[in-house]
């Protein structure tokens, strides 16, 4: 665990109050847990993690330019402009500021400093998310069948499209891991995954759709795949600095310039079809609710059209964060469901049978604690996440226990709290708000 310094009169109150953040070396994200314990998930791009892991691994080290180079791109050159990408996108995860940096130091024209207090780095061994642990995934099998069906279609040669809805924390991003961890026991897939967040700046053109490809190119599929944007994608192969050599960049632009610049939703389109053209390729773009107009140009392009190749799409939105009519994005669904352009997976909360799976593991047999069961139903509505923070709170309170067979009751019905936890309380106002706005 990491925690931001405090010094002085403020050390009591800012220790108890200030957000830590836990750096997940197993599944490569950070975890920010605040004063009532609660933890959130915070998924970083592979690349921006592995920049974030090597200055927490040398805490207190000037870690200079040349040496994160070296060591995170030892056979790509990069240019030194490239860090700072990665460096502002740790920052912004972590609400440090390089003006009064907390956790990253700069030394302007050297490297980097991390100063943050760390604990560990490693998994938890002992508080593993309830959420997963205790098959938060129940009552998804349909959905999860529907997608490894279309999955299926897909790798022999009928691309597909799937859009995946629900309100925060119903479990689109589980029900894809889910997903994800079936399939990558089949030959050959390739997966890339990218993710819109809300920028209040305006959103960066094809954002997911970029950070997906990175992710590729991170990946064993990376020589394919960098060919691909050479050979068919110039006006993207030019935005992959990183992985695109500084002479290759240059090369592009010139072509570019003398040739002529082919729009670049088609030429997005062309790339992810020639990497999908001999193996399958899941491409995954989450949180479209916020993505930019280009992007939702990109997607409908590509549910569209009618290649052989090996393609699937699942994108993920919040139907509550589309507040006006004017959102492209709710038009575009609506229409390519309508004509059969793509397939949609609504969520909806657990019902209760799903709950009692969640506190029981979902071993047959098992006695379920129906009268618990209940509680999270009318305290939650069986929205997953809402229910993970509620087990944590009776948890820490010691009103229930957890144990190989399941969740377990310590006290009477009647004892159990009437209050809502505070991170509860403002997620559930936060969705009442989306849902009248």
């Amino acid at each position: 665990m990491f925690r931001e310094p405090v010094s002085g009169a403020h050390r009591m109150t800012d220790v108890t109050e200030a957000p830590s953040f836990r750096i997940d070396i197993a599944n490569l994200c950070l975890w920010r847990r605040n004063a009532a314990g609660a933890e959130q998930r915070l998924d970083l791009t592979p690349k921006t993690f592995d920049v974030l892991r090597y200055l927490v691994e040398n805490t207190g080290k000037l870690v200079t330019h040349d040496e994160l180079l070296t060591s995170l791109w030892p056979d790509v050159h990069v240019q030194p402009e490239v860090l700072k990408s990665h460096i502002l996108a740790i920052r912004t995860v972590l609400g440090d500021d390089s003006t009064k940096p907390r956790f990253i130091e700069t030394q302007r024209g050297r490297g980097y400093r991390f100063v943050g207090a760390m604990d560990d780095i490693a998994p938890p061994a002992t508080r593993p998310d309830p959420t997963l642990e205790l098959g938060a995934f129940a009552g998804r099998t349909e959905p999860l069948e529907e997608l490894l069906a279309l999955y299926n279609r897909a790798a022999s040669g009928e691309p597909q499209a799937v859009f995946i809805s629900g309100e925060p924390g119903i479990g689109k991003t589980t029900l894809i891991g889910q997903f994800l961890s079936r399939i990558r026991s089949h030959p050959e897939p390739a997966v890339a995954q990218g993710g819109c967040i809300e920028g209040f700046a305006g959103a960066e053109p094809y954002c997911p759709a970029l950070e997906a490809l990175d992710d590729l190119c991170g990946s064993p599929q990376r020589s394919r795949v960098i060919r691909a944007l050479l050979a068919v994608a110039p006006a993207w192969a030019v935005q992959m600095p990183a992985h695109i050599t500084a002479e290759q960049r240059a090369t592009l632009r010139q072509q570019l310039v003398t040739g002529g610049r082919m729009p670049m939703v088609r030429e997005g389109c062309i790339l992810f079809e020639a990497i999908a053209a001999e193996h399958p390729l899941i491409l995954v773009l989450e949180d479209l609710h916020w993505a930019d107009f280009a992007t939702i140009d990109l997607v409908s392009a590509l549910c569209r059209r009618r290649s052989a190749t090996k393609l699937m799409l699942i994108a993920t939105y919040r139907p509550e964060d589309l507040k006006t009519a004017r959102h492209p994005l709710k038009q575009v669904a609506h229409d390519l469901a309508l004509r059969k352009y793509c397939h949609e997976i609504a969520l909806t909360p657990l019902p209760i049978s799903a709950i009692d799976d969640v506190l029981t593991h979902g071993a047959d047999g098992k006695p379920v604690s129906t009268p618990l069961s209940r509680f999270l139903l009318e305290r939650t509505g069986g929205n997953p996440l809402f229910m993970r923070v509620m087990l944590e709170h009776l948890l820490h309170r010691g009103d229930v226990a957890r144990s190989a067979e399941g969740w377990r009751l310590l006290v009477s019905m009647d004892s159990l709290p009437s209050e809502t936890p505070p991170t509860l309380a403002q997620a559930i106002k936060t969705k009442i708000e989306g849902m009248t706005a």
